[in-house]
């Protein structure tokens, strides 16, 4: 009997709290112009006794008789500890009761969040409102009167064209970002390192061409002379070394290319070259035109296809 009894209680204790949540309407805060107000003034001795303030956290005023809003401030204004704030009086030029009446005394709230908190305020002097007077606040003590359990925002970009849309979001933070719609080969001439989405526009180099170097997605193909051979020296080996290096000339007829290499070191002997190529692996042996220089013609290509391929010495003792 006595757990049904304390259950009963619990239960009607929590419907309460629910209704009274639910049922907690927080003021807005005032806006408008009478033409006619006084200064209320809430000094440090009532600001530093306020609970601890959220931001965004404001004070409201009403009139006692009818509840009519008629002032408020947000504490974001606060200077040295002290708000002061104008709470409107009635506008005598017309019939409408839009402020407070002269004389007439005024109840105060804080809006804090989700809370709202009756502020019992005593001032120096009556609580009453007097047109263009100063009415200073010097204490305080605070009742909480009720806490909205409404939907609490949930931040997060709120355009449905954004790659990082959230569906769930009800208030947007600045954080929406969006598709960057070009060539994501950073192989091409025309790569754009911001791109998110590739649409098939890349322009790869070949035979002699090269690229301006642009990375935003402006660079373009470099013919230098296409009607010349492509011709590079180096001595640059993934395996063995080159005591001097060697010559390679790339030459494009149609849909083939002619490639040629010649070793300059005078220290091999016995040397053999061939075109090498890593995937999918190939090993063409290459004709030799004279000494050290040998050819090999790499047949059926596309326009605008990239090939990556090395040559491969086998001298006397070794191989580079």
């Amino acid at each position: 009997m006595k757990s049904n009894l304390l259950t009963t209680l619990f239960a009607t204790l929590f419907c309460l709290f629910q209704q009274a949540s639910a049922q907690c309407d927080l003021p807005t805060a005032y806006t408008g112009n009478t033409g006619a107000n006084m200064t209320v003034v809430l000094t440090p001795g009532v600001t530093s006794s306020l609970p601890t303030l959220v931001s965004g956290a404001y004070v409201v005023t009403f009139t006692s008789s009818s509840s009519l809003l008629v002032g408020s401030k947000n504490f974001e204004d606060i200077q040295n500890g002290t708000l002061a704030f104008p709470v409107w009086g009635v506008d005598s030029t017309t019939d409408d009761v839009d402020g407070a009446e002269a004389n007439e005394s005024l109840d105060f709230q804080l809006v804090n969040g989700n809370d709202l908190y009756d502020l019992t305020l005593s001032f120096a002097g009556a609580n009453a409102y007097v047109a263009n007077a100063q009415l200073p606040a010097i204490s305080v003590t605070y009742t909480l009167n009720c806490t909205s359990v409404g939907e609490t925002a949930v931040p997060g970009c709120t355009d449905v064209s954004a790659t990082n849309y959230d569906a769930q979001a009800t208030e947007d933070n600045g954080s929406c970002t969006y598709a960057v719609i070009d060539c994501m080969n950073p192989d091409a001439c025309n790569y754009n390192s911001e791109a998110t989405e590739d649409d098939n526009s890349c322009i790869n180099p070949v035979a002699c061409e090269t690229c301006s170097g642009e990375t935003d997605g402006t660079g373009v193909v470099v013919d230098n002379n296409s009607d010349d051979p492509c011709v590079e020296t180096s001595n640059v080996a993934t395996q063995g070394s080159f005591s001097e290096g060697y010559t390679v000339n790339f030459e494009t007829d149609g849909s083939s290319v002619t490639v040629t290499f010649e070793l300059l070191d005078s220290d091999k002997s016995g040397v053999v070259a061939y075109l090498w190529r890593e995937s999918p692996f190939s090993e063409t042996f290459m004709s030799v035109v004279s000494g050290k220089k040998f050819t090999t013609t790499i047949s059926n290509q596309s326009p605008g296809a990239s090939i990556s391929y090395a040559c491969k010495f086998a001298y006397a003792g070794g191989m580079a």
